[in-house]
């Protein structure tokens, strides 16, 4: 039996916190809350709850610490595990997570979201104009960047199944880049590359549960609109070879080749998943004609192969390459 990980960002929850690991560790999960800075007793309530408890000593936002729950969870569990991601306000509760995880289970899915859009979801509480930003972004993102099987792309209440994410990982240390509320949105859209399946259950949303929104409306529908845009533009961005060196000489192991790209660009969100050996980008022949990088292979998870790339080993330094013609 694979086992669940209930990963719980946090800053200044000490009241909803409690019950949700309680719940979570009553369902057999293994709950992991990220206190975020927070000036409360977050982490001292989530620990004595039965938590474990990762600290940040600053408020570093919402998608630092879904990074860190992420990668404490990718560097811990099994590829078969599953990764349960929610919000940790009260307004969510992880009783949908059995069924969730039954879906990955018997190979329905790779990543389960539990929607508004789904015949049998309840939302209680939430406001017309937040309702009206909720069907704004999935008409946005359906239009621009469209995910088979998915409706609700601004969920914070989803389960992953960890080896995608590990397999993601090895392509793009970083997972996303959004630096906010939209981050769980760009880690999906960074993951098409994969062609996951992708399936949808019903939400149970109370926002009467609540307190104050930390939700910033203006600057996350920012996020979300350059998200989209990046999407649409990602395949025709430019690629800096001084950008390809830096990013495979910070990396601690070989980088498969679209990951490389991925990286330079910083635009991975709509990078195609290949199935063989990537067409190598121009700068990429250029760099590896000129004796800065060499190729080899590299296994990938679900049994591809896929080039890989590193620095070559006389290089000491990627910056101010000699120019490559």
């Amino acid at each position: 039996m694979p086992d669940t990980y209930l990963l719980l960002p946090a800053y200044n929850e000490e009241t909803a916190l409690p019950g949700l690991v309680r719940a979570g560790r009553d369902l057999g999960l293994h709950v992991v809350v990220v206190d975020d800075g927070s000036s409360d007793a977050t982490a001292r309530v989530a620990r004595a709850a039965g938590a474990t408890v990762i600290q940040h000593r600053r408020n570093r936002g919402l998608a630092a610490a879904i990074r860190t729950l992420l990668g404490y969870a990718l560097d811990t569990a099994s590829p078969g595990d599953h990764l349960a991601l929610m919000d940790a306000d009260g307004t969510m509760h992880p009783r949908a997570i059995p069924e969730m995880s039954r879906r990955l289970e018997e190979r329905e899915a790779d990543i389960v979201i539990a929607s508004r859009f789904t015949p049998d979801s309840q939302v209680r509480g939430v406001p017309p104009l937040r309702r009206l930003y909720s069907l704004g972004t999935r008409a946005l993102f359906q239009l621009m960047a469209p995910v088979p099987g998915v409706r609700d792309y601004t969920s914070g209440f989803r389960v992953y199944r960890a080896g995608l994410l590990q397999g993601l990982r090895r392509y793009d240390p970083l997972l996303f880049r959004a630096p906010g509320f939209s981050a769980q949105t760009d880690l999906l859209l960074n993951l098409r590359r994969m062609r996951p399946r992708v399936v949808e259950v019903p939400l149970e949303l109370a926002y009467d549960r609540r307190g104050t929104s930390k939700m910033r409306v203006a600057r996350t529908i920012r996020e979300y609109l350059h998200l989209a845009w990046r999407a649409w533009v990602a395949p025709d961005a430019p690629v800096d070879e001084g950008a390809i060196l830096r990013t495979l000489m910070e990396a601690k192991e070989p980088l498969p080749a679209e990951g490389v790209l991925a990286q330079a660009r910083a635009l991975a969100a709509s990078a195609p998943r290949l199935s063989g050996p990537p067409a190598l980008d121009p700068a990429l022949r250029r760099l590896l004609r000129a004796g800065y990088l060499e190729i080899l292979p590299a296994a990938f998870t679900g049994g591809h192969e896929l080039l890989a790339l590193r620095p070559h080993p006389d290089l000491e330094t990627p910056l101010d390459p000699a120019p490559v013609t």
